[in-house]
């Protein structure tokens, strides 16, 4: 069975959407034509930090973020791309490869712990993707997306993972 980009989209953006629920509401106040990159970016953090989960020794640890950086820097040449349902996503995106290097390299650093700054490090990622994107330097989606993200940080700093029907509805007046 050949597994196509739509289906890897669909499996990824549910992933997203049941991992990290406060950045995929914080996507869906982005234009669509740019939603489904930046939940392609935040399903790389999860993978990254699946690794963590996964892995004890160190260097198998090392081993599996080296692959990841050589796979995500071959998206931007003539290699052929791994079949990583994942990778075959990010290379039907406009997204840089490069641009993606700094969140691999966050958690290399830390490995065999989680690394502090990695909501920072994959924020910056995706903010540095929405600055440059053609569809919103015309457009206010940016200025939105900034707002949402600002409420559900708030809410997740003072909250935690709890009471997600108060944060919906503090993100309907956005």
């Amino acid at each position: 069975m050949i597994i196509t980009t739509t289906e890897n989209s669909v499996d990824y953006i549910n992933l997203v959407k049941i991992q990290r629920r406060d950045w995929f509401l914080a996507a869906m106040f982005l234009p669509e034509p740019i939603r489904e990159p930046v939940l392609t970016i935040y399903a790389l953090d999860i993978e990254l930090e699946h690794v963590h989960h996964m892995v004890k020794e160190e260097m198998m640890g090392h081993i599996r973020y080296a692959w990841w950086q050589e796979n995500i820097e071959a998206l931007g040449s003539s290699v052929a791309v791994s079949n990583h349902p994942l990778l075959q996503l990010l290379a039907s995106t406009d997204i840089k490869p490069q641009s993606l290097l700094p969140i691999i390299t966050a958690y290399r650093e830390s490995f065999p712990n989680l690394p502090n700054n990695s909501e920072e490090v994959i924020q910056g990622i995706v903010k540095q993707y929405l600055a440059c994107h053609p569809a919103l330097v015309a457009g206010s989606g940016i200025i939105v997306w900034n707002k949402a993200t600002a409420i559900i940080t708030n809410h997740c700093k003072k909250y935690g993972r709890k009471y997600n029907n108060w944060l919906l509805i503090k993100l309907l007046f956005v």
